[in-house]
């Protein structure tokens, strides 16, 4: 996982957590309707995320990919494009 899919999926648990509180739902539907808008709100972020950087957020590596310099991320449609990380350190 990239960074930023991390923060995306962060931000989904938090929404989730957020509105579950703010509705305190009764049982699994009500439940289940509220991840499904949470992880709406997520999903907004990512197309954002992608029409500002031009790059994919979903990506097939884990992070021993991502450490060692190289993976694959996913494009739109599923198809998957190499690419190479450059890890910086100070």
């Amino acid at each position: 996982m990239t960074d930023l899919e991390i923060a995306i999926n962060m931000l989904a648990e938090a929404t989730t957590t957020q509105i579950s509180k703010n509705e305190n739902p009764k049982g699994m539907a009500e439940s289940a309707g509220i991840a499904r808008r949470g992880g709406a709100v997520a999903n907004d972020a990512r197309k954002a995320v992608e029409k500002e950087t031009g790059q994919p957020v979903v990506s097939t590596m884990n992070a021993k990919q991502i450490a060692q310099g190289e993976g694959e991320l996913l494009l739109d449609g599923g198809k998957e494009k190499k690419v190479l990380f450059l890890r910086i350190e100070s």
